[in-house]
């Protein structure tokens, strides 16, 4: 540590070692753990690492399934906005495995779950909607005002990269940094705004299921 006049900073060597601490001290953790629960002081713990949207959508029901099956065992989520936080805290080891995009150069083991995909929500009064239309091309809403997710929001790139690649860069009426808050400002009338659909099932299936 270099020391300031009022704080600290890393040194580059500080720097350097930083992921493999953050590391040494995760596996540190999970050995204590796994004794621990060896001896009968403690039960299991299952650590994951994964994003927001993953969280409100894939999740829910594996994890229902997970304590059914075991229920002794303490679920710990490390939720992150962005792939590159994801990414970095695979790295880092922080959980026992991650759940989102692989990251480019993964050297462990990857196993494909399925493709996440993304849907355009609207408010029921849009005139999309009431056309009763399943399918909408992006270029039909260059001119509209989206729901838009903060800058360092992972949904945020797909949002402006598929509107690029549809030949506009989208205006946002409102930015949420919120996974959760998106459809539901859309459908309050702000604007259209895009959403992974395994959310949009999971909100359907609680309102459903009256939760």
């Amino acid at each position: 540590l270099e020391r300031l006049p009022r704080s600290v900073r890393l040194t580059p060597m500080g720097r350097a070692m930083l992921a493999h601490a953050r590391t040494a001290l995760a596996e540190a953790g999970r050995a204590t753990s796994a004794a621990r629960q060896v001896a009968g002081i403690e039960e299991g713990e299952l650590q994951i690492a994964t994003l927001y949207s993953i969280t409100l959508g894939l999740l829910p029901p594996a994890l229902r399934a997970w304590r059914r099956e075991r229920p002794s065992v303490r679920i710990r989520l490390f939720e992150h906005r962005h792939p590159t936080a994801l990414a970095d805290a695979a790295r880092a080891g922080q959980a026992d495995l991650a759940i989102g995009p692989p990251p480019a150069g993964w050297p462990g083991p990857v196993h494909e779950l399925g493709v996440e995909e993304f849907v355009v929500v609207v408010d029921v009064d849009d005139p999309l909607a009431t056309s009763g239309r399943r399918v909408v091309r992006l270029p039909e809403l260059a001119d509209r005002a989206w729901v838009h997710y903060a800058p360092d929001h992972g949904i945020a790139d797909i949002l402006d990269e598929a509107c690029a690649a549809a030949g506009f860069h989208p205006l946002a009426a409102v930015r949420t940094e919120q996974t959760a808050a998106g459809p539901l400002l859309a459908a309050s009338g702000l604007g259209p705004t895009l959403t992974p659909l395994d959310v949009i099932l999971q909100v359907a299936h609680d309102v459903a299921e009256g939760l």
